[in-house]
This record gives C-alpha cells, sequence and structure tokens, in this order.
C-alpha cells in the first residue's frame, strides 16, 4: 500500500509532520541528495470560488512511498493524501495541510525502492493567506543588485521570440558548477540601451539530455523558460539579456552580451504587420565617405514597396545609428521612409566585430506612397551621434517591373 504525504519546505531546514509523530529535523541537502526525472504530470486543480481546494497528481511509475511536497522559505510540513486509483493517481486536500501564510512550491518526492529515491519539480506555485490558497504564475519582481558573480553557463543560444503579439517568450538551458539545479529559482533580466531593467521570474524544464551530457543528476532542471508581457518593454528598440539564478539569498548570472532588436522580433514572428513610417524629407546631405552599405533586396510584398540590406560606419556599433531609406523618382519627387534594424550575422561574422550584429536593416514603404510612379533611384541615410550621411546607388529601380515578377 502506498502512503501518500503532502509537505512543506523552507530555506535551511525542513520539519516533517507526518500524522500524530514529532516534528523531524533535516537539512534540505540531505533530504535531497538524489535528484533524477520521471515523467510525470500535476493537473485537475479543485477550485472553489477561485481558491484551491484539491488536486490529483499522477505518476508514471510504481512507487513504495509518494509524497507531494510544497517548498517556502523556512519550513515544511506534511498531511496524508489519498489513493484514487492504481497506485499512479494520488490526490489531496489543502484544507487538511496546516499551512502557515505564505509562498509554496510544489514538488512530488518518489520512493521508488530504496536505493531510488526522487524529487520531481512540478513548477506548479501557490500562495497561502488569509482568503485561501491559489495558484501564483510567474510574474515581474523587483530588480537585483549587482554586482552578481557570472559563474553560470549557459549551453547553446537562448531563444528568444514572440508566442503572440503581447508576449515575448525566452528558453534556454544553463549548468552552475557544483550546484544541482533543483531548487533554484531562475530570472530573466532585459536590460535596455538606457539602462533601465525588468526582471521576470522563469520556469525550470526537466532537460535529462543534459543531466546525461555532464553525467550529472542534479542537472536535470537546467532547462528554463519565461514568458514576459511586451507592454513591460513596449517602449525599448534593442535590449541585452541575462539570466540570473538564485538559491539561498546567492546570486549567479551569465557572461551573455548578445544584443536584440525588439522591432525584429515582432515583425520577424509575423504576428504584426510592419510598415516605416514616413519623415521629413533630407536636403543636401554629405556623401558617406566613412561608410559602407549595401541594398541586398528590392522588391514587392503584398502592398508595401520591401527593402532589406546592410550598412557600417567605422567601429561604431550599429544599434546607436539610425537608417532612413530616400526614394527619388525620375521627375524629381523625394520620399523618406524609417527602417527598422536587423541581426546580420554574417557581416559580424566577416569583420569579426560584435558592433556590427545588428547592421542589417528592413524598411516597407506603403506602394500607395509612389503609386504615380514608375522608375527611382534608392539612397541609404545614415544618422549617427546627430550627424547625417548618404550612400546613393546607382541602379534605377523599375516598380512596374516589380509589380509583374510579383
Amino acid at each position: 500500500m502506498i502512503l501518500i504525504t503532502l509537505c512543506l519546505i523552507f530555506a535551511n531546514d525542513i520539519v516533517i509532520a507526518i500524522s500524530g509523530n514529532p516534528p523531524l529535523r533535516k537539512s534540505v541537502r540531505e533530504n535531497f541528495s538524489t535528484v533524477a526525472d520521471i515523467e510525470h504530470y500535476v493537473s485537475d486543480f479543485g477550485f472553489v470560488n477561485d481558491i484551491l481546494d484539491s488536486f490529483f497528481v499522477f505518476i508514471r511509475v510504481d512507487a513504495e512511498l509518494v509524497e507531494v511536497v510544497l517548498i517556502g522559505d523556512n519550513d515544511w510540513y506534511c498531511a496524508p493524501l489519498t489513493l484514487k486509483a492504481s497506485g499512479r493517481l494520488v490526490g489531496g486536500e489543502f484544507s487538511t495541510i496546516p499551512l502557515e501564510n505564505g509562498e509554496y512550491e510544489l514538488f512530488i518526492h518518489i520512493t521508488i525502492n530504496e536505493n531510488d529515491i526522487r524529487l520531481l519539480k512540478t513548477n506548479i506555485r501557490i500562495i497561502k493567506d488569509n482568503n485561501g490558497i491559489r495558484e501564483r504564475t510567474p510574474m515581474q519582481v523587483s530588480n537585483f543588485q549587482h554586482p552578481i558573480e557570472q559563474n553560470v553557463i549557459l549551453i547553446n543560444d537562448t531563444n528568444v521570440y514572440m508566442t503572440d503579439a503581447d508576449i515575448l517568450s525566452v528558453n534556454g538551458v544553463f549548468v552552475e558548477e557544483d550546484m544541482p539545479t533543483l531548487l533554484r529559482n531562475v530570472y530573466i533580466e532585459l536590460k535596455n540601451t538606457n539602462g533601465d531593467i525588468v526582471t521576470y521570474e522563469a520556469t525550470s524544464i526537466a532537460r535529462t539530455d543534459i543531466a546525461e551530457h555532464f553525467d550529472r543528476l542534479d542537472y536535470v532542471y537546467s532547462g528554463f523558460t519565461a514568458e514576459i508581457p511586451i507592454h513591460l518593454i513596449e517602449e525599448w528598440e534593442h535590449f541585452w539579456l541575462s539570466v540570473i539564478i538564485k538559491n539561498d539569498g546567492k546570486l549567479s548570472t551569465n557572461d551573455y552580451s548578445r544584443i536584440f532588436s525588439l522591432n525584429e522580433l515582432i515583425i520577424v514572428s509575423g504576428l504584426i504587420q510592419y510598415t516605416s513610417e514616413r519623415v521629413s524629407d533630407f536636403i543636401n546631405l554629405p556623401p558617406a565617405s566613412n561608410v559602407d552599405g549595401n541594398l541586398d533586396s528590392v522588391s514587392v510584398e503584398k502592398d508595401n514597396l520591401r527593402l532589406t540590406g546592410w550598412f557600417l560606419m567605422n567601429n561604431t556599433p550599429a544599434i546607436n545609428q539610425n537608417i532612413f531609406i530616400e526614394l527619388k523618382s525620375t521627375s524629381g519627387e523625394v520620399v523618406t521612409f524609417d527602417s527598422i534594424s536587423m541581426t546580420n550575422n554574417a557581416i559580424a561574422e566577416h569583420f569579426d566585430n560584435t558592433n556590427f550584429l545588428h547592421s542589417g536593416f528592413r524598411t516597407e514603404i506603403p506602394l500607395n506612397e509612389i503609386k504615380k510612379w514608375n522608375e527611382f533611384t534608392i539612397s541609404i541615410i545614415i544618422e549617427c551621434e546627430d550627424e547625417f550621411y548618404i550612400i546613393k546607388t546607382e541602379t534605377l529601380y523599375s516598380k512596374n517591373d516589380m509589380l509583374l515578377d510579383n
């Protein structure tokens, strides 16, 4: 018969209360010295007027003992749960647990046999207060004070993309030497070029492939994911991203220095139709003697004239520069539009210079702005430190030919 127990844990010590037995104190690290992953899920939370009152857990292994564990800041407690069916589905009611007010994270402690004891991270957090118990989703937190020790190693590039028009998704894998990943809190810190910072909670993800690669069971929960509401950074143009790990008050981070363009992430996602804005025309600009650039493509896409290309200006970081595109008809009419910066890994790698990572650009000009035109020339205008430079191309483009090609 399987005994199922619900427990709560807090930072340095653990208190276990098992049905009438006196509390038993153990250290966190002693109790969770063996950690491994089991395929599992936690589901079917019970709600009464938006307050949690019960839950069920399905595990995919046979076990001698299953404990559902809640981890908080100071202690833990236990209360019996109910076996629902076939030794796999277990459930309990929060009302049976003498919880103190606070926040807790749900774990599952499984004893398969005396030589195989595992702790599973469910990524479910709850809040207990005077109004009852409810689930808490990841949220923005106060920014951490620097400096933070840089000993977190990210495995491959962190994947950053838009999941919909309102959410920025961040996913990756980290390891920290001699530090198990199970009892960690993971945060994503975004910082823009003005020094503004947003810090958001991330969720741990089981990565058995990483644990097997390093032959470290305590690296199982080295994956992370976060979904950050765009409204927190919607006024930003570029931002750096750091992963921060917190354990027992200690903060660690990575030396990750890649910079992202928010506009590029939005446009590449295809979730928002991007159109360049028309700006005032520039007059009598000097030719750019210290600037290089090129138009890679000019095409008609739906109702827009799309232009892509790249530019370089000495060793100046591309994120400190703005790009404008000037079209001039054969009859002398001029229209000028802004552009967005785009990642150009090829240019940065060719010149071995990370300053050129965002040297790409993209412009989307509505065709109705040039509906009476046929042939025109294109110039690239670069703004850097309040100075403007122009690169004039010699090619004569035909709108009608591009429409036929389209």
